[in-house]
């Protein structure tokens, strides 16, 4: 602040308060409001000057402490399954193949939630696209999650990789929110399995018969 004139000796208490404006309600800074009181004490020094008894006086220390938070965020894992038929039409494979949520073992062991249900299964007959409910993150930070494949079904050769890895990255804006960088595409990942046919065989057999004509 600029200089206090004093004229006379004296006691003299001040407040200094702190506020904020309207455009910054969302920066995830939470001011000090408590009013901080201030002393001055003014002396004559005997010597024809009013002067601040500084040794009286708390006015140079004056302190304000903010708190900076932010709120957490969400993101979603998607998978989608293929089939290749190769011209054949095999049965439906509606929900005969589970996907299961996890984190993995580099993830770090906080900052997110997992949701409450970890599996899903595929939604369509030949495969589809679903989607874990949302991972919760109160953190700043890189995550890493797998998802697996299980089910057999009858001609369809399964993923050679049944393991997904996923990874997430968390950052703060710099405004009070986390969020979270990873594009979608890159939080979805795909199974392809295949439908083939075994061989067959089956043996002809043939029947002969001879007739014999009387009289020749």
């Amino acid at each position: 602040f600029d200089a206090i004139k004093f004229t006379k000796p004296n006691t003299y208490t001040f407040t200094i308060t702190e506020s904020r404006s309207s455009e910054g309600e969302d920066d995830g800074i939470t001011v000090d409001t408590t009013p901080k009181t201030v002393t001055i004490v003014v002396v004559d020094n005997g010597a024809g000057n009013l002067v601040v008894d500084e040794q009286k006086s708390d006015y140079k220390n004056t302190q304000f402490t903010n708190y900076y938070n932010f709120t957490g965020t969400q993101a979603t894992i998607s998978v989608e399954k293929f089939l290749e038929k190769y011209g054949y039409e095999p049965d439906s494979i509606k929900d005969a193949f589970t996907f299961t949520l996890a984190a993995a073992a580099d993830c770090p062991k906080d900052g997110y939630q997992l949701p409450a249900t970890l599996t899903v299964t595929n939604p369509d007959a030949d495969g589809g696209k679903t989607s874990f409910d949302p991972i919760t993150f109160s953190k700043v930070g890189t995550y890493t999650f797998t998802v697996t494949e299980s089910g057999t079904v009858g001609g369809i050769t399964n993923d050679s990789d049944d393991v997904k890895t996923v990874t997430i990255k968390v950052e703060d804006n710099g405004n009070g929110k986390l969020v979270v960088t990873t594009a979608e595409t890159a939080r979805t990942v795909s199974f392809i399995n295949s439908y083939d046919v075994g061989e067959t065989s089956a043996k002809l057999y043939v029947k002969k018969e001879m007739s014999v004509l009387s009289g020749e």
